[in-house]
């Protein structure tokens, strides 16, 4: 049997605490995700799912399934088997389905590598950057961060975009396409408003098919919608 997720709406996390200590008091094999204003649920159990809904329902909270959206971030590697070692180890992941890793909570975006074939020798315009314990910090030495612009989900469940300027003359980095994208997955009755949003924005489609989108932004950038979260 599938895993089934719901969402609810939360307007404040004692709200959201309150739903949560009645799920996990229904099984200890239900996954609850609380975060500002949103609750993930995921359980493989329909009697389960229906008890959460109902638990909502009776402390006035609302379903809503834009909570339930997934962000994945896919690297493109000639050789997957040699990088993802390295990621594993860097992120502290755990393995997950068809070789890919996630965050052993589920509580940042899972990690999925894919083969290509493609050559693309430049640095890419996206990266990914990790927060870890101060001691963590140090060993790795990241750089300064200077004139940088963040969107984050409200909900606080996906991860934070933050956009840094690029210098205007890097024209051959901007012209090759990245080996890094992000895949959203989205409830099937989410999918194609998401696609219209994202088109209305300034996104080109690149293609199409059986449930997924792949869209570029107007710098080139990719993102993969895919119907069915």
């Amino acid at each position: 049997m599938g895993l089934r997720r719901h969402g609810f709406d939360a307007p404040s996390l004692i709200e959201g605490a309150a739903l949560s200590g009645r799920i996990v008091e229904m099984s200890a094999e239900i996954g609850v995700d609380l975060r500002a204003t949103g609750l993930r649920v995921c359980s493989d159990s329909a009697e389960h799912a229906e008890a959460a809904s109902a638990a909502a329902r009776d402390l006035g909270l609302s379903a809503n399934p834009a909570v339930l959206q997934q962000l994945s971030v896919v690297l493109e590697s000639a050789n997957p088997s040699v990088v993802r070692p390295f990621w594993q180890r860097a992120l502290d992941y755990a393995p997950a389905e068809d070789d890919d890793f996630a965050h052993p909570l589920r509580r940042d975006p899972a990690i999925l590598i894919r083969q290509s074939t493609e050559p693309r020798p430049l640095r890419n315009r996206i990266h990914l950057d990790v927060v870890r314990p101060a001691t963590a910090v140090e060993q790795a030495g990241p750089g300064d961060r200077a004139g940088v612009s963040d969107i984050h989900d409200p909900r606080r469940l996906n991860p934070v975009l933050v956009f840094q300027e690029l210098d205007v003359s890097e024209t051959e980095r901007r012209r090759q396409r990245n080996r890094i994208h992000f895949e959203l997955a989205v409830p099937s009755d989410l999918a194609q408003t998401r696609l219209a949003a994202s088109l209305a924005a300034g996104g080109r489609l690149l293609d199409e098919s059986a449930d997924h989108w792949r869209v570029a932004d107007p710098e080139g950038n990719e993102m993969v919608i895919v119907s069915g979260a």
